[in-house]
């Protein structure tokens, strides 16, 4: 008898990169759409400076497209760059 007490299911193959796609504002709120792969890991950052990177939201992708809304005091900031990346 054991226990699992973690899983983490990852997907066969190498992960494509996922595009920023739909980008919209709106009341204040930024945001666009992340087109992946389902069951990959993604994280997205902001930078005003392109050096320096904050990890904003972190989720598993649960359709090849996912929303994202930026907080709101980050979102309605201007220069702010956004990325994302696909974790192993």
């Amino acid at each position: 008898e054991f226990v699992v007490r973690n899983f983490r299911f990852v997907p066969p193959g190498t992960a494509q990169p996922a595009i920023l796609t739909n980008i919209f504002i709106k009341s204040e709120q930024f945001g666009f759409e992340v087109r992946g792969e389902v069951d990959r890991t993604y994280t997205v950052e902001a930078s005003t400076n392109l050096q320096e990177w904050t990890t904003v939201s972190t989720f598993l992708a649960t359709n090849t497209v996912m929303p994202f809304a930026a907080p709101a005091v980050i979102g309605a900031r201007s220069g702010v760059f956004y990325r994302c990346l696909t974790l192993p």
